[in-house]
């Protein structure tokens, strides 16, 4: 009794997969591949004729946001003699095949005829998938039986669904580091892909503060020129099949795959402790003017720990009173006692003036003191 009802099973399984349509005029099964973003696959199509005159099939395939038909992909592969097929001009994302017998003939009881078209899964299919979309192919069949028009669809998002395969790319955690200024800091960058799909290419955009010099990126001892550069911002574009990046990358097969990374090297000079942010991102998508993902920004901190200095101002010489009506004279020595390679400070503002016991200290924007002509 159990070999029975796995058999059923199995059965019905076979017929939900491939037999979306089938009925006693015709049965039409689709067999799609997974596609990877921006690239191309092929959906093989399988036709058999299970009534008699039957003249003129048109299939319509209605395609997931993002998934365009790959004009003049459309062939037919396997012909019992006779038949004829044209892809007519018609929405990418809606393509329409006409399939017909020989002039004057019908379809021959029994006949399976086979074809195939490409499509290519670009930027806009990924929005749906990260939403969580089923992706399938819904099809519109019109077939002619003698002057009759019988119409059947499948739009059964379980049945011959595929998925679609994208990359993911993220610029690693950078490790902080500890500078003075004026100092040369080298430290690597890492980007890891962690999708399912694969990459030829991507781009590489580095953001430096004003407060950073002699700024340079570099990957197995290569030093890399920019692609382009638009004020603070540079851009590499990376390419696996070319120098120097070509058999250094994971397996050595031209692609970018899962758990595969890229190390760079940067290299910059330290010239202040004020804008001197340094950030990394990556992109990937169909070409330059079609990304279809910005990774996450990611910065390297630098520290001025031990570059801090540390200020005293002692009065040395003048007066130890105070006369409201007449002008005292002081002498103060400002100076930087720490002793860390580096602690060092500039552009040091003094405020100087009379007060009170609840007088509000000042600071770089603030000098609450009363001036020498106070009334």
């Amino acid at each position: 009794m159990r070999r029975i009802y796995l058999l059923i099973i199995f059965i019905f399984s076979f017929t939900l997969l491939f037999g979306q349509i089938d009925n006693g005029y015709i049965r039409v099964n689709i067999y799609p591949e997974d596609v990877r973003s921006c690239d191309t696959s092929y959906v093989n199509v399988e036709v058999l004729y299970k009534a008699t005159e039957l003249k003129f099939l048109t299939i319509q395939f209605i395609l997931p946001t993002g998934v365009t038909y790959v004009e003049n992909s459309f062939s037919i592969v396997d012909n019992p003699g006779g038949y004829s097929g044209i892809a007519p001009a018609s929405s990418l994302n809606a393509p329409v095949f006409k399939i017909k017998p020989q002039s004057g003939a019908t379809a021959g009881l029994g006949d399976v005829i086979k074809f195939r078209f490409a499509k290519r899964v670009g930027c806009g299919a990924i929005d749906e998938l990260n939403n969580g979309v089923i992706f399938k192919d819904a099809q519109i069949v019109d077939l002619t039986q003698g002057g009759n028009v019988l119409h059947f669809e499948n739009s059964n998002p379980n049945v011959s669904n595929y998925q679609v395969l994208v990359p993911s790319i993220v610029v690693q955690s950078i490790p902080d580091v500890d500078v003075n200024v004026g100092q040369i800091v080298s430290r690597d960058v890492t980007v890891v892909q962690g999708g399912e799909g694969h990459l030829r290419w991507y781009q590489h955009k580095v953001t430096i503060g004003s407060d950073i010099g002699n700024y340079s990126l570099s990957y197995d001892g290569t030093a890399l020129i920019p692609d382009s550069i638009s004020g603070n911002e540079m851009f590499y574009n990376v390419y696996l099949d070319s120098q120097p990046y070509i058999g250094k990358i994971g397996n050595n097969d031209g692609l970018w795959e899962n758990g595969e990374t890229i190390v760079f090297q940067e290299a910059f000079q330290v010239k202040g402790c004020e804008n001197d942010d340094i950030t990394h991102q990556g992109a990937w998508g169909c070409s330059l003017s079609e990304l279809c993902q910005l990774s996450p920004i990611e910065k390297g901190v630098l520290n001025f720990k031990g570059a801090t200095p540390d200020i005293t101002i002692v009065k040395v010489a003048g007066d130890d009173y105070v006369d409201l009506c007449g002008g005292q004279n002081f002498t103060l020595r400002v100076e930087n006692i720490a002793t860390y390679p580096g602690a060092m400070a500039k552009d040091i503002n003094t405020n100087i003036g009379l007060g009170h016991n609840a007088s509000p200290l000042s600071d770089y924007n603030l000098n609450p003191f009363w001036d020498f002509d106070f009334r």
